[in-house]
Formats: C-alpha cells, sequence, structure tokens
C-alpha cells in the first residue's frame, strides 16, 4: 500500500518515564509471572509508585516475606490497613490484615500489555 497524505497517521512519540513516573514517589517495574489477577496477565509489566498511601480498591503490589504478588487493597475496620483477596474474576475471596510479614511495597499505577504469548 502506498503512503499518501490520506491514509498516514500521526504517532505521537514519548518518554516511557514520562508518561508513568511519578515525581511524588520512588517508580518501580516489574514483570508478572502467573495469572492470578483480573486484567493483568503473566509477562504484562506492572508500574508500581513505592510509598503511595493506598486507597479502597487500589490494586497494590505487595511483599509476603519472599514473596511479591498483587492483590486488590480495601480498609479493614479495626486495622491500620488490609488486603482483599481477589479472584481472576475480581470476586472476593477472603480477606488477609497486614502483618509484619505483608507489607505493601506501591500502588500499581499502569500496567503494559504484552503481546508475548506466555509459555
Amino acid at each position: 500500500m502506498k503512503n499518501t497524505a490520506q491514509n498516514e497517521k500521526e504517532i505521537e512519540w514519548l518518554s516511557l518515564d514520562d508518561y508513568v513516573k511519578s515525581q511524588n514517589y520512588k517508580t518501580m517495574y516489574a514483570r508478572v509471572r502467573g495469572d492470578s489477577f483480573e486484567g493483568i496477565s503473566s509477562t504484562d509489566l506492572i508500574v508500581v509508585e513505592c510509598g503511595k498511601k493506598a486507597k479502597s480498591s487500589d490494586i497494590v503490589l505487595i511483599n509476603a516475606g519472599e514473596v511479591y504478588t498483587i492483590k486488590k487493597y480495601a480498609d479493614v475496620k479495626g486495622f491500620t490497613t488490609g488486603l482483599r483477596l481477589a479472584s481472576r474474576d475480581g470476586k472476593t475471596v477472603g480477606s488477609k490484615v497486614e502483618s509484619e510479614t505483608v507489607k505493601i511495597v506501591g500502588v500499581v499505577s499502569h500496567v503494559l500489555k504484552s503481546l508475548e504469548v506466555s509459555k
């Protein structure tokens, strides 16, 4: 197909850092392994704003000892913070309260979808 003025599309080039990096928080990128969270698949790249205070329904990256995982955040009455465990379809399957071994690393601000087929 010939490039003509009619079928050319403008492309706006931008830096990923300009698009996703927060000026207020340390920004971290992490590659996802596994398909345990609705809308986030294995090989996707998540952008995490470390240190940002989570609000109810935010998706957060947590550290549970030597394991990192993604969960939906929920305020749990009577506790400082809580994590709602969500199944792949987004339904709540239980709650787990943050403890000394479970820490919120940060709030997931973006998900960059991978076009690769996970193996």
